[in-house]
């Protein structure tokens, strides 16, 4: 590609989808760390420039962007996508079916025909026959990827744990935090996490090319943890006494 041709040899030109969400942010930050040139994409310019000041940006609504033209000139010239964009239900703002689906169909066409490697962040469980929307349009998604015949990396990674927190880990650490006794329903629930940072060493490799082409890749820990182990570890982590 003429946009690597005077760079070194280990030095990717990368989008990220999505670059200030919990996840995306952690990815941009390591790959700029790791000398990359990095852009972010969001529907946000006021997030952008709060959470990344930092990086150039792209400022637009990947759910309105659901056929490949809308990404072929957008994504010229750079070597990789980075998709860890994504919505945790249909609302007023986000519809599932569009960001999980739609878009990303539209995106890994797009990537296939300007040879671009794609890494895809899914989440460990989809199915099409899952029963959350969430797992089945995150579902339908790489599927889509995986028929488009574009150089792609699909990473599944389970809870994701960092210093911030949104969504599922956002009601844990509130749950964590709850004062004297510990509420907790289905405590022996099993739950496999990981850490951000070591999703987005993940993501380097594949943006590298190290994780192989065509690759799904299941980023857990070998064996789950009880969910009141996950909490009790959270509440100590926060620094508060242990729960009656």
């Amino acid at each position: 590609m003429s946009a690597g041709a005077s760079r070194p040899e280990d030095t990717r030109r990368v989008l990220v989808l999505g670059a200030y969400g919990l996840i995306g942010a952690g990815v941009a930050r390591h790959l700029l760390a790791s000398g990359h040139a990095v852009t972010g994409l969001g529907r946000s310019a006021a997030s952008a420039r709060r959470v990344l000041p930092e990086i150039d940006w792209i400022i637009r609504d990947i759910a309105t962007m659901r056929s490949p033209s809308d990404w072929r000139g957008l994504i010229d010239g750079f070597d990789s996508v980075v998709n860890c964009a994504g919505a945790l239900q249909d609302g007023p703002r986000d519809t599932l079916q569009a960001i999980h689906a739609d878009a990303v169909a539209a995106l890994a066409d797009a990537c296939g025909r300007e040879r671009v490697r794609l890494v895809q962040i899914s989440a460990a469980g989809v199915s099409p026959d899952a029963s959350t929307a969430f797992f089945r349009t995150k579902a339908e998604g790489d599927a889509a990827i995986r028929t488009a015949g574009c150089d792609y990396t699909i990473l599944r990674p389970g809870l994701v744990i960092a210093p911030t927190a949104y969504g599922g880990t956002a009601l844990l650490r509130m749950l964590a935090a709850f004062p004297l006794a510990q509420p907790i329903a289905f405590p022996d629930t099993p739950v496999r996490t990981i850490s951000l940072s070591d999703l987005s060493e993940a993501v380097a490799m594949a943006v590298h090319g190290d994780l192989g082409s065509g690759e799904t890749v299941d980023l857990v820990e070998d064996r789950p943890q009880r969910l009141e182990t996950v909490v009790a570890g959270m509440r100590h982590w926060l620094g508060f006494p242990a729960a009656r």
